[in-house]
């Protein structure tokens, strides 16, 4: 259905997502054809800060995941003192 997703998770339940939903603490922004888009809010103790997760799923519903953080998730490492 336009507008919506069904997607079968590992466990073997379904999940029906439209734009608004949640799912954990990630908000549905976007569902087109083979494509998801989470809103991941800011949360404390996990370094990068507010993000967005984009799911593309091929022909076969294979799902490929990647997360754009709002700020570098890396921790930065101060350079040895001499």
């Amino acid at each position: 259905v336009e507008g919506e997703a069904l997607l079968q998770l590992a466990d073997g339940e379904q999940r029906r997502l439209r734009p608004g939903d949640s799912w954990g603490a990630d908000r549905v922004k976007v569902v087109d054809e083979g494509l998801v888009v989470l809103a991941r809010p800011e949360q404390p103790g996990r370094p990068g800060g507010a993000a967005t997760v984009v799911i593309r799923f091929d022909e076969q519903g294979n799902p490929s995941v990647r997360v754009y953080h709002a700020e570098d998730p890396a921790p930065a490492v101060a350079p040895r003192a001499q």
